[in-house]
């Protein structure tokens, strides 16, 4: 089960920084709506991420670290303004 939840949590990372990626390149583009929607969309994401990443015992020093990044990254995409 740990694998498969590594192998799940990795997707969700690709995912994760595609979106991001996009969101802040997009965002100054976007109306409100759109912003406000897609930052809940991507911080309900990452906080799955965290859940997932907290789940993996034993936990590798790999994803400890990655749950670390999720948690910065969550702060960073909070802080964003319209």
């Amino acid at each position: 089960m740990p694998n498969q939840n590594i192998q799940i949590l990795n997707q969700m990372t690709t995912i994760i920084d595609e979106k991001v990626a996009k969101y802040k390149k997009e965002m100054k583009s976007m109306p409100s709506a759109r912003f406000y929607s897609e930052k809940k969309i991507l911080i309900d994401t990452i906080e799955d991420a965290i859940k997932l990443a907290e789940s993996i015992k034993p936990s590798p020093k790999e994803v400890s670290e990655l749950a670390a990044d999720f948690k910065k990254l969550i702060k960073e995409i909070s802080g964003l303004k319209y």
